[in-house]
């Protein structure tokens, strides 16, 4: 990942649905085996840290109409992926939980977490 920030990758691009690498490297799902997960997990980490430290935020919001989602609210979805480390390395680097992200009805992300 170094290797193409260094050559000029952009890491706040974003993709069609306005997700930027936040997104996808939380949409990996670690292994069930437990070493393998432990492996996973700690790559999970190495990667977001890279991305934040190369200037991405971790309050990034998809940019669709409808949708104004973070990636820590579909990263929570998927319980069964979930790690605390993961969450903690999300809130100690500057996670806001009052972002909005409807305004009809107006919610912010703490809201839809707490309805989850």
């Amino acid at each position: 990942m170094n290797l193409l920030i260094e050559s000029g990758a952009k890491v706040d691009a974003k993709n069609k649905m306005g997700e930027t690498a936040i997104a996808d490297a939380l949409r990996f799902h670690p292994q069930s085996d437990p070493l393998q997960r432990e492996k996973d997990i700690s790559d999970m980490i190495k990667t977001l840290t890279i991305l934040v430290q190369n200037g991405l935020s971790v309050n990034d919001q998809r940019n669709q109409q409808n949708d104004r989602s973070t990636a820590l609210q579909n990263y929570l979805t998927r319980t069964n992926s979930i790690d605390i480390r993961v969450l903690d390395f999300i809130f100690s680097s500057g996670f806001d939980p009052n972002i909005i992200v409807s305004l009809h009805p107006k919610e912010t992300v703490a809201d839809r977490i707490w309805d989850m």
